[in-house]
């Protein structure tokens, strides 16, 4: 668990630091769960390595357009490009978070590589396979909640095409 403690606790800055996001509670926990239902904004990163793995961070609409705002910073964008930008944001902080996180883990049995993110709104439900491990951490914050879900296959791997196919 000791890797999504990293990346819990590098969440909690960004969002406290560079946010400004005053965070009430975490809670972090191996969940033994049938299905997990993605919030507004989901965004995905595939892990190689050691353990083949997926972290899934599933923001709430509210919290995730207040980060958006901050996250901009004034830049001026077309409301045709809204939508992108909005996707684009949601993976680029997933990939702060995580790669920070991972600088932090060391593992001794093989370089952990990262897919680029992936990101959907309102994907699927993603359904836990008898091989699969789950991992969640959820961050509750003064204006929402993000669920950040650490999903281990040890035996196959995950798939980025999984991923990248999940919300279609």
């Amino acid at each position: 668990m000791k890797i999504i403690d990293l990346v819990t606790e590098n969440c909690v800055k960004l969002l406290e630091g560079e946010f400004s996001l005053e965070v009430f509670k975490t809670t972090t926990y191996m969940k033994d769960v049938v299905k997990i239902n993605p919030d507004y904004l989901n965004s995905f990163i595939v892990l190689r390595g050691y353990v083949p793995s997926v972290f899934a961070f599933s923001y709430e609409k509210k919290l995730f357009e207040f980060i958006f705002k901050k996250f901009i910073n004034g830049i001026d964008i077309d409301d045709n490009e809204l939508e992108l930008y909005k996707e684009e944001s949601a993976g680029e902080i997933m990939n702060m978070i995580v790669g920070n996180s991972l600088r932090d883990f060391k593992s001794v049995k093989s370089l952990i590589k990262l897919s680029p993110p992936v990101v959907h709104r309102g994907s699927r439900n993603l359904i836990n396979k008898e091989d699969t491990e789950f991992y969640s951490s959820k961050i509750v914050t003064s204006r929402g909640k993000l669920n950040i879900y650490l999903l281990i296959r040890p035996m196959t791997g995950v798939s980025y095409e999984e991923i990248k196919n999940s919300g279609r």
